[in-house]
């Protein structure tokens, strides 16, 4: 049994989205138990508990952006978070990492929900790399921010 990081297959992605609707809807018209869950440990046990186990025991890219893009559940008090959160939930040391690494592309654009300056971002580099400029000052400010933020509370 794997653990860990699950190797990305760009085949299975693919042709998992292209499975089309209307050949779901036909299965099900002749199979009306056909997508409902938990049907795969009456057709076939053993097969159902193997992937029950494997998706508990591995990860995939996408959970892992899934993960570092969650906002959080419920409010913390300032002694259990050293930093306070940006507007869209992410660790401020975080935040200045994906505008280093990802920022020429936009991504950081994307996170913040602003998907048309992200596409812009996609296809001019950044703004030729400007934009790019700013928004690492930007996210440095924010990071001393939130670090002046935690010392004020934690002197109280």
């Amino acid at each position: 049994m794997k653990v860990g990081f699950r190797k990305p297959s760009i085949k299975k992605s693919i042709k998992a989205r292209t499975t089309g609707k209307i050949k779901r809807t036909m299965k099900k018209a002749v199979n009306p138990l056909y997508g409902k869950k938990g049907i795969g440990y009456v057709k076939n046990p053993k097969k159902a508990v193997y992937n029950k186990v494997y998706n508990k025991t591995t990860f995939g890219a996408t959970d892992v952006i899934k993960v570092a893009t969650k906002s959080p559940n419920k409010k913390a008090t300032a002694s259990s978070k050293p930093y306070t959160m940006n507007a869209n939930g992410l660790n401020p040391i975080v935040y200045m990492l994906i505008v280093l690494v990802f920022g020429v592309f936009g991504v950081h654009k994307f996170i913040d929900g602003s998907v048309g300056v992200g596409i812009l971002y996609l296809f001019t580099g950044g703004l030729c790399g400007v934009g790019w400029l700013i928004d690492i000052i930007k996210a440095i400010l924010l990071l001393i921010k939130s670090k002046q933020q935690t010392v004020d509370i934690s002197e109280q």
